[in-house]
């Protein structure tokens, strides 16, 4: 009723809806505690993105979250996140690892839900996260980022805005001065030199099994949905 509302008052506004699709719904544990599940099933009532990309009217993008943390991960039986040691391999490719989840999870909408197709993602929060704030820039955590980039560059055709969580993440400053940190430079490389035209580049080459890939019985279904959320 709302969106009708502003739509009548100017039709030309584009109206962005807050998503959470699979794998967020797992790694908040919103699924369990609403349902049971750890891992929601599409079209149940646990799986919001899909709820509302069925469901709502006069959306123009869908909002979608996603912060991986330095020092845990996401442990699927306890429900819960872990400390763990990584290996850098594995660790820096979180951020890319949550945004091909999400788009794989958004293939699979787009064929079950007539229209959903024409809905692209604004990727509007997304980050490394330790102590629920941003961790010293490091090499390993600009390596992150910079394969985080690479897969939304990849998928350029669903995420059409990105916002980085946030502008003052990209400095380092104290009360007189102010620099770009490692992640700022970052950000003006990819700015400055890599132009507007994403190209694409086909090929289907094996990736490494992460360390933690380590349960045996997994519902064929479900195998896509819970590798991913294990590499979180």
């Amino acid at each position: 009723m709302f969106a009708e509302k502003m739509l009548e008052i100017d039709p030309a506004i584009k109206l962005i809806a807050s998503g959470a699709s699979i794998e967020e719904m797992t790694v908040t544990e919103n699924s369990f505690r609403t349902s049971g599940k750890v891992i929601p099933e599409y079209d149940s009532e646990t799986d919001w993105t899909g709820g509302m990309l069925r469901n709502a009217n006069n959306i123009s993008y869908m909002s979608e979250h996603f912060y991986c943390s330095v020092t845990e991960r996401f442990d699927l039986e306890k429900v819960a996140y872990v400390t763990v040691e990584e290996p850098l391999e594995d660790w820096t490719r979180r951020p890319a690892n949550r945004i091909k989840s999400k788009a794989e999870h958004y293939q699979e909408y787009h064929k079950r839900i007539p229209g959903s197709e024409k809905i692209p993602v604004y990727l509007d929060e997304w980050a490394y996260y330790t102590n629920w704030v941003h961790p010293t820039p490091t090499l390993g955590v600009t390596i992150g980022y910079a394969r985080g980039l690479n897969e939304i560059i990849r998928n350029s055709d669903l995420i059409k805005m990105v916002g980085f969580t946030f502008a003052t993440s990209c400095l380092s400053f104290n009360d007189t001065e102010a620099a770009y940190n490692t992640t700022g430079l970052l950000f003006k490389l990819y700015q400055s030199q890599l132009g507007t035209i994403p190209v694409e580049i086909k090929g289907n080459a094996p990736q490494p099994q992460p360390k933690w890939y380590q349960l045996e019985e997994i519902n064929q279904k479900k195998m896509l949905v819970e590798i991913h959320i294990l590499w979180m």
